[in-house]
């Protein structure tokens, strides 16, 4: 009798396997969910091609991150152990996808501003991290392009655009608003540089987002406009 009632009563081992199929199934497309939509940040919108050798995009910051103008602040904010993990991870995703490339990006600043001195430094902080660092890979100056109301520019080469799109895609969570592409020859075939030119603002976490008016026309920290009036840029070597 007692082992009746044992087999009566004890589930077996396939029962237990048909409600662990189920159960898996379940958690294993919630965890392609999770990964899909932490895996793929938004590519850059095209807004213009003002001419053959440029484009302007708008880089958008993550739904969930979104700013009302209220929420955003004037002085530097340091980007939080959140969102560092998170764009470490898109950087570092970026670059084992290009490996064999072996993409390098620099980032540099336009004078007067100590902000937009900060974000450059985060900037290289990230590429650094995620093994990215490189040089420009180019002239030490080289002539701004006619289209500099931009407040963010990023030069590389013609066959690098798909390249340079990811890359920025990368940065999203980061930094948003319009950026200019800049396609120049000069530069090396595996090197991206960010230059940042308008006036950044941050939100609590400390990502940052570039007003709506252009560069041209915002007055930076400290007094001075928000684009340098010299018409060059000068890379680190």
């Amino acid at each position: 009798m007692p082992v009746f009632r044992s087999k009566m009563y004890s589930p077996t081992y396939s029962n237990i396997a048909w409600w662990l199929v189920p159960l898996a199934v379940a958690i294993g497309l919630a965890l392609l969910c999770f990964c899909n939509a932490d895996k793929s940040p938004a590519k850059p919108v095209v807004l213009a091609r003002p001419s053959p050798d440029t484009e302007l995009v708008a880089l958008a910051p993550p739904p969930l991150a979104a700013a009302t103008t209220s929420d955003r602040y004037p002085d530097f904010i340091p980007p939080d152990g959140l969102l560092q993990q998170k764009v470490l991870e898109h950087l570092r995703r970026f670059q084992t996808e290009f490996r064999q490339m072996a993409p390098g990006a620099s980032v540099s600043s336009a004078r007067g501003s100590k902000n937009r001195e900060l974000v450059a430094h985060t900037l290289a902080d990230f590429f650094a991290s995620a093994d990215l660092a490189g040089s420009a890979g180019a002239p030490t100056t080289i002539p701004l392009p006619e289209t500099v109301a931009a407040d963010v520019l990023l030069y590389t080469r013609k066959e690098n655009r798909e390249i340079a799109l990811r890359f920025l895609a990368a940065i999203s969570p980061y930094l948003s608003g319009g950026i200019l592409l800049v396609f120049d020859q000069r530069f090396n075939l595996d090197r991206l540089h960010l230059m940042i030119r308008g006036t950044p603002r941050f939100k609590a976490d400390g990502s940052v987002v570039f007003p709506a008016e252009p560069a041209g026309q915002a007055q930076a920290d400290g007094g001075e406009p928000g684009a340098s009036p010299a018409r060059s840029v000068e890379f680190p070597d």
